[in-house]
């Protein structure tokens, strides 16, 4: 929970809105542990990518073609 206040803290911070989707929303429900988190950011989800992989002292990798980026974390 601590990680997704973080990624909304950050998204309106720059003007954006960030929502959680997919798989991670049903164990999040579920109380399922789960490890890979996709968010939909409404902006510049590159931008928020590399600002988000900066505050969590991760890494980002941009998939160009499909204009996404994925974030890893330590």
């Amino acid at each position: 929970m601590e990680l997704l206040k973080l990624i909304g803290s950050i998204a309106d911070e720059m003007g954006f809105k960030a929502f959680a989707v997919g798989g991670f929303v049903r164990d999040l429900l579920l109380g399922v542990e789960n490890f890979d988190i996709d968010i939909v950011i409404e902006g510049d989800s590159i931008d928020f990518a590399r600002r988000f992989a900066k505050e969590v002292g991760g890494d980002y990798i941009y998939h160009k073609r499909f204009g996404t980026a994925t974030v890893t974390m330590p």
